[in-house]
């Protein structure tokens, strides 16, 4: 992983996200480099604006990476997009990581006890990790969190399921009960205006779907 790249530009020679999961899947290792490097800024976001008290969202963002990786054998290109494939799993994890939180909080159990539920992270590189702690520090992506954060709610959850995770018009449509035209609408306008925010224009390729 190139280590003075903070992840906020598209790769030098672009290609979609899915490009490199089939050639991930064909067996080239060099392809998960490009797809975290790509969607990294996107995970980031997404666990900042989706952790609970006591949850860490570099972990979560690392562990959702780190399960991915060890599902990554049964990931079918040809039936799902890697991004909504990706977010899905990060969606159970940040389940477990607010359980084990919970569990924490209300002094069932110590830290200590509850390493045996979830090691992946002992599982991640040193390259991921000290990548990830770079990107951790990158104003504009604390900007585009704290940007997201004064929307109106309905307006962050478009933009987390349509812009963070790929998720499908029709399916954010469902999950927030709206009218898909009104959705699709919605999700026009609020793309227009995160462009709108100079300072946040590197961010755009890794924050939505390609």
């Amino acid at each position: 992983m190139n280590q003075e790249d903070p992840g906020l530009e598209p790769d030098p020679d672009f290609a979609t996200t899915d490009h490199f999961a089939r050639k991930a899947k064909q067996g080239d290792p060099a392809s998960f480099d490009h797809m975290y490097r790509r969607l990294a800024p996107a995970l980031l976001s997404w666990a900042r604006l989706r952790a609970q008290p006591g949850m860490d969202p570099e972990d979560l963002m690392q562990e959702v990476w780190i399960r991915a990786c060890s599902l990554f054998p049964d990931y079918d290109p040809e039936k799902v997009r890697f991004r909504p494939w990706l977010f899905s799993i990060g969606k159970f994890v940040a389940l477990e990581q607010l359980r084990r939180a919970a569990k924490i909080r209300k002094n069932q159990v110590e830290p200590s006890q509850l390493v045996g539920e979830s090691d992946f992270l002992s599982q991640c590189p040193e390259e991921i990790t000290s990548f990830t702690h770079r990107l951790a520090k990158n104003e504009i992506v604390r900007q585009f969190v704290s940007y997201c954060l004064q929307m109106p709610q309905e307006d962050r959850q478009i933009l987390i399921h349509c812009g963070l995770e790929g998720m499908s018009t029709e399916d954010a449509a469902t999950r927030l009960d709206l009218p898909l035209a009104v959705l699709r609408k919605r999700w026009q306008r609020i793309r227009e205006r995160v462009r709108q925010q100079p300072r946040m224009a590197p961010l755009i390729e890794s924050l939505y779907p390609d």
